[in-house]
């Protein structure tokens, strides 16, 4: 997929990326010889970021409690942003992957997003950054991704050949992709993906023997220790200390077997890079179907009550998801299970038997999504039942 990118953004990047982090260095560095505030280390950071918005936000968090925005100042950028051992740019590039893992987060990921670009990553790698999650959180959430980073390329005046954010437009901007799904991710090196596939293994949650598999690709590499503990704290500021802290104990085993290794003369761990295709570490068997899960529904040559059993599947694991960036793939299915002859019966039925996995409020909130579909087509399960009883 082709970026072209405006004369201005170019030479706005290009003044960047020598110099991003030399302002929030300089401040650190005063606040080591005079009483420099954490607050002006923090708002240097923002700015290095973006501060477009910032003002609202500030004015909205001081309405609620003034701590709130030095907290957010102080705490989040001073504190964990502002660390040195991990460049800034690299702080951004793992949170617009988590960020885009989420999938709850819209306005907070084009931010970041925007930050990617402030910190002089190509508007290809930001892409890169959100197809990437595709692998390991699914299409819907790398699709809700992709609307927002064409969005705000839009924005900065970028033609990434997206005529309108819409389902319809991002739709046909995917299928593109999918011709050679492979290709968009090279605007990312293999070390980067390695450290944005770490973020995003970790956002998962449970994942542990996929942490630890991506923790010594990262070292394979060349990432090094600190910078390791450095996205491991970052990333307490996004998922928790809960989320995080189990974390910490396989980075220990796994940097403690480095260096095991290391001290009995056994470097091969440490100096063989993995291919991209290692790193993705997903078995074959499963990777022919990955980019096939985007397909329209009806496949050629399946039976149509085994396409229409899939898409009920489909509409209760979205059910399950409960994501903001899985509502237009639950419609999407919804629409594509009516189209086969599924019942609004059996579409209330697939949502009503994720209740019990997926709990009351996502039960409820994929019944309206159904509900508005249901309007739109001008019948109702209700006026169905009493049809088939008449």
């Amino acid at each position: 997929m082709t970026v072209h990118k405006s004369s201005e953004l170019l030479v706005n990047r290009a003044n960047i990326i020598d110099s991003i982090d030399t302002p929030v260095r300089l401040i650190r560095h005063t606040m080591r010889d005079k009483a420099i505030s954490r607050h002006d280390l923090g708002m240097s950071v923002i700015h290095a970021i973006g501060s477009d918005g910032f003002a609202q936000l500030s004015a909205a968090l001081d309405m609620l409690d003034p701590d709130f925005r030095r907290l957010l100042i102080e705490g989040a950028y001073a504190d964990i942003i502002a660390r040195p051992n991990l460049a800034l740019k690299h702080r951004e590039l793992i949170t617009v992957a988590v960020l885009t893992v989420m999938g709850n987060t819209e306005a907070t990921l084009k931010y970041h997003a925007g930050g990617m670009l402030n910190t002089g990553w190509a508007p290809q790698a930001v892409l890169a950054t959100v197809w990437l999650t595709r692998r390991y959180a699914g299409m819907p959430v790398a699709m809700a991704g992709l609307r927002n980073v064409f969005m705000l390329l839009r924005a900065h005046g970028v033609d990434a050949g997206f005529d309108a954010c819409t389902a319809a437009s991002c739709d046909a901007t995917v299928a593109r992709m999918l011709d050679d799904p492979e290709q968009p991710l090279d605007a990312l090196t293999p070390k980067e993906r390695a450290l944005a596939t770490l973020a995003i293994v970790i956002a998962l949650e449970n994942r542990h023997d996929a942490v630890r598999r991506h923790l010594n690709a990262c070292l394979r590499l060349g990432w090094t220790r600190s910078e390791l503990t450095e996205v491991l704290i970052q990333l307490t500021g996004y998922l928790g200390w809960p989320l995080v802290l189990p974390v910490t104990r396989i980075a220990l085993d796994v940097l403690g077997d480095i260096e095991r290794r290391a001290a009995s003369n056994d470097a091969g761990m440490c100096c063989t890079p993995d291919t991209p295709d290692d790193l993705d570490g997903i078995p074959p068997e499963l990777a022919r179907y990955l980019d096939a899960s985007h397909a329209p529904a009806s496949r050629h040559g399946e039976a149509l009550d085994r396409a229409k059993a899939r898409l009920l599947t489909a509409i209760a694991c979205l059910t399950c998801l409960s994501r903001n960036a899985d509502a237009d793939a639950l419609v999407m299915h919804m629409r594509e299970a009516l189209s086969l002859g599924a019942s609004r019966d059996e579409i209330v039925d697939a949502i009503a038997g994720a209740l019990p996995y997926a709990g009351v409020p996502a039960a409820q909130s994929a019944l309206a999504e159904a509900e508005r579909l249901f309007a739109s087509t001008g019948s109702h399960p209700a006026a169905e039942r009493e049809n088939a009883a008449a």
